[in-house]
């Protein structure tokens, strides 16, 4: 007689897995892996064969022998054939189960629906853990509603509100248009959810989504959850002036500890809680969380004190999680956590090398507008063509998914335990997810790959035709190629899903010569927005989650345009454009200066958009230029501005002075300026780092050593030191003038 291992060989080769020799193996085997690999055979087959109820039947044994014997979960590699590829049975159940549900008549619906139910049904007393597996493997079916809500209820009780969040939320993102695909109860519980926990915004967005369905509650209940909801919204009505402070200067011992804060890139996916929040390293905390009044939130961990090149790390936050890359691993923080119990907000660290060294490298590469594409290089990879890279791809309700050097993986959001894996994708390129399926595309291999979400099955592949990727993020790729015309690109954002060009430009090409030529800059602000200006005064503002233009607006046309600078700034957004500086035959006894670093950019003018209605606001040009950090909190009243000026009276005494603007975010008048402030000569910062005290309409901002008090209560008596010109100053702008 055949031994058990050999009769289950001759069945995975078979077309047929049914009759006598399955009946047999069911009687013959006792080791749980050799049941598992057998219940998958006839899940499988059933499901091949469109036998709906009995694939229901087998998959409900299967997860109750994965379930029961934890041995078993050794088998997952006999069940996938794929060299390539490793995934969990939990995994590979919930891409049978998305299988099933999608492929499903609707004769068959109602009894396979049946069977679950009343076999869930049994479970509701489970312990969590064992709730939380059901759903990982049958998520995809709606009787999973029953084991949902029992777990939500749980877990509401408990304030467990990232983990109630991840349950409903399942796998797809917290967009608004994602969030009209979910099923009206679940969304109901997200609205409750984020009520309870303080995320109002997301509250409210949601209760507008459920007034609109015919299926919704009833007006009344959501009528007193808004009522509860609305006061968490805090709203701030700042005068229109304000007074200037300038504090006395630190003594030399303080000036040398100060540390500034550094900014990374911080990309908001989904929510809006967390709308302008940043990732940052500032003092004793080597990762925060800043806040939009400038605050940071420290997050605990040890590892990461000695990594304070924040040009390194970047952070990409949705919902109520964000996951941090930093050279070595991969962190998650629970931001619901973050503020009464920061210590145990660190959900997981995902080391991405075997000894914990650093792997990644990021660096940048110029696109054809301006603008830096930054890319996390691999260390140590063999000199060769394809360089291998790193992306972190989309973070949706229940899992991360990233790219590592051609192998894709995705990760548990609340565990970190890698659900699959798999090793036949691109060596380079952006992961993108719609939801249902992964796509990574490469413009270094010229192909789009895609994968089962689920379990990580390779599906198909295409050819990339969209020329270089400038970024991605969600379900779309941004690019552009050349037209056939000289200096002119098409500028594209891409659903590799519907197979979709969604929005395209035709631009030319940044000025790169000392002439006056047309040309067009473009710049991505928080990973979402593109920003586009040309010399003619053409500007857009586009939403790469949305897939829509959300500005399109003529303003004065600069043909000497030589760059762009963008920020958001809660619902506005300012385009900071960069003219040629204008030869002068007269010798300068002073000079000026805009810029410092990468986060100090210079400005000849600003242009506010609005990102509700893509209406300009309000602008205003410049005789001089300006620098401006573009890295301001979120809920600043007032745009600031600031430039030094080198005095030299003879060739080797240097003076130096510090202008200083602030303009309304509103309307754009000016709140108040210092010009022309005496600082010592050594002083080369101009940088501002911006605090707003709650409960007080007062701005601290430092630039540099150099610190200063923006006071709006006309209560407070404060001597204003405003529009004062130093001598040094005065003098330098008079022989100037001459």
């Amino acid at each position: 007689m055949l031994s058990v291992a050999a009769m289950l060989d001759s069945l995975r080769e078979s077309p047929e897995v049914d009759g006598e020799l399955v009946e047999t193996l069911d009687r013959l085997i006792y080791q749980p892996e050799q049941r598992v690999e057998l219940l998958a055979l006839r899940v499988r087959a059933a499901l091949q064969n469109n036998q709906h109820l009995d694939a229901a039947k087998y998959m409900l044994k299967l997860s109750d022998v994965v379930t029961m014997e934890p041995a078993s979960k050794d088998a997952a590699n006999r069940i996938v054939s794929d060299v390539a590829r490793q995934c969990s049975l939990d995994a590979w159940l919930a891409a049978r189960s998305a299988e099933l549900a999608n492929h499903m008549n609707e004769s068959d619906r109602a009894s396979v629906d049946q069977w679950f139910s009343d076999a869930f049904a049994e479970k509701l007393h489970s312990p969590n853990n064992l709730l939380w597996q059901l759903i990982r493997q049958f998520g995809s079916l709606e009787a999973s509603d029953l084991i949902r809500n029992e777990l939500s209820s749980r877990l509401e009780k408990d304030q467990e509100w990232l983990r109630a969040y991840s349950l409903q939320l399942g796998n797809r993102y917290a967009t608004p248009e994602q969030l009209e695909t979910l099923p009206t109860q679940r969304l109901f519980h997200l609205a409750k959810i984020h009520s309870l926990s303080g995320y109002a915004k997301d509250a409210l967005q949601m209760i507008a989504l459920l007034r609109e369905r015919t299926d919704g509650p009833d007006a009344e209940l959501l009528d007193q959850i808004e009522e509860a909801t609305l006061p968490l919204v805090k709203t701030r009505k700042w005068p229109d002036t304000a007074k200037v402070k300038w504090e006395p200067r630190p003594s030399r011992m303080r000036a040398t500890m100060a540390l500034n804060q550094q900014v990374s890139e911080t990309t908001i996916l989904a929510g809006q809680e967390f709308q302008g929040w940043r990732l940052v390293s500032e003092g004793a905390f080597a990762l925060a969380l800043r806040n939009p009044q400038g605050y940071p939130r420290g997050i605990p961990l040890d590892l990461e004190n000695r990594q304070r090149d924040m040009g390194q790390n970047e952070a990409m936050i949705a919902g109520g999680v964000m996951i941090v890359v930093t050279p070595n691993a991969l962190v998650a923080v629970d931001l619901h956590r973050l503020d009464s119990q920061a210590n145990e907000s660190v959900l997981w660290r995902h080391s991405l090398s075997s000894d914990d060294s650093p792997l990644l490298k990021r660096r940048s590469n110029p696109t054809r507008f301006g603008d830096q594409v930054f890319q996390y290089l691999i260390n140590g990879a063999s000199a060769r063509n394809l360089v291998p890279t790193f992306d972190l791809g989309p973070i949706l309700g229940d899992r991360v998914l990233a790219l590592q050097g051609g192998e894709l993986m995705s990760l548990d959001l609340l565990t970190q335990e890698t659900q699959w894996r798999n090793s036949d994708a691109p060596t380079s390129g952006v992961v993108l997810s719609d939801g249902n399926e992964v796509a990574v595309v490469s413009d270094s291999e010229k192909r789009i790959v895609f994968f089962n979400l689920h379990d990580g099955e390779k599906l198909r592949e295409t050819a990339w035709e969209h020329g270089q990727i400038w970024s991605s993020i969600g379900e779309h790729v941004l690019s552009y190629l050349p037209t056939g015309t000289s200096r002119e690109y098409e500028i594209r954002l891409f659903n590799p899903f519907t197979n979709k060009v969604k929005l395209s430009k035709r631009a030319n090409e940044a000025n790169r010569t000392n002439e006056n030529i047309p040309a067009s800059y473009g710049r991505l602000v928080g990973g979402r927005y593109l920003t586009l200006l040309d010399t003619e005064g053409n500007a857009a503002i586009w939403d790469l989650i949305s897939a829509k233009e959300i500005s399109s607006v003529t303003l004065p046309a600069y043909p000497d345009l030589i760059g762009l600078h963008a920020m958001v700034l809660e619902d506005k957004c300012f385009l900071l454009p960069m003219r040629r500086p204008q030869p002068s035959d007269v010798p300068p006894t002073s000079q000026l200066h805009t810029r410092q670093g990468n986060d100090h950019e210079t400005t000849n003018a600003i242009f506010a958009i609005s990102l509700n209605d893509g209406k300009s606001l309000w602008q205003k040009e410049f005789d001089e230029p300006w620098g401006c950090t573009i890295h301001q909190p979120d809920a600043t009243p007032v745009v600031l501005l600031t430039r030094g000026r080198s005095i030299f009276p003879n060739p080797r005494v240097r003076t130096r002075t510090l202008d200083f603007m602030a303009l309304d975010v509103d309307d754009g008048h000016k709140v108040n300026s210092v010009m022309g402030k005496d600082v010592p000569s050594h002083t080369n910062e101009l940088e501002t780092q911006t605090k707003l005290p709650p409960g007080q309409d007062l701005m601290i901002v430092d630039i540099g050593i150099e610190k200063l008090q923006l006071n709006f209560d006309p209560a407070d008596d404060v001597d204003d030191e405003s529009d004062v010109e130093s001598e040094a100053s005065q003098i330098g702008e008079a022989i100037d003038r001459s």
